[in-house]
């Protein structure tokens, strides 16, 4: 598995490594019950504290994507693709209603916002 962080985007590290795993497993690079490495070792490979990696590890978890077993080492789940896929449904889902919101809060209405959408995925 090969993972490469840009320190100069502005998506944290974290974040970049939560992307690029998930994006590995729904690319079948790293497919179900693989190993992945300790936090440690990827930590020491990206030059990244250990923390940074244990965080997006523990997202990964929390999310249903990994699963750690102790000393055996942490492993992708059964389930991550269809999590995966869940998961990125639901955050759509949420900037959806977050820039609605932005948008009526900027006094914009409902039919005028429908009209911005429309004209926008005809413009795509």
């Amino acid at each position: 598995m090969e993972i490469e962080i840009d320190i100069n985007d502005p998506i944290p590290v974290y974040e970049q490594i939560v992307f690029q795993i998930q994006k590995a497993i729904i690319e079948k690079r790293l497919l179900i019950k693989s190993p992945l490495p300790s936090i440690r070792q990827l930590a020491e490979e990206l030059g990244i504290n250990p923390g940074t990696v244990a965080k997006a590890y523990q997202i990964l978890e929390s999310n249903s994507v990994i699963i750690t077993a102790g000393r055996k080492g942490t492993f992708v789940k059964e389930s991550a693709v269809e999590m995966i896929q869940k998961y990125k449904a639901q955050v759509r889902v949420r900037k959806i209603k977050e820039l609605i919101f932005f948008l009526k809060k900027d006094g914009i209405n409902n039919q005028e916002i429908k009209t911005l959408f429309i004209r926008e995925l005809r413009n795509d």
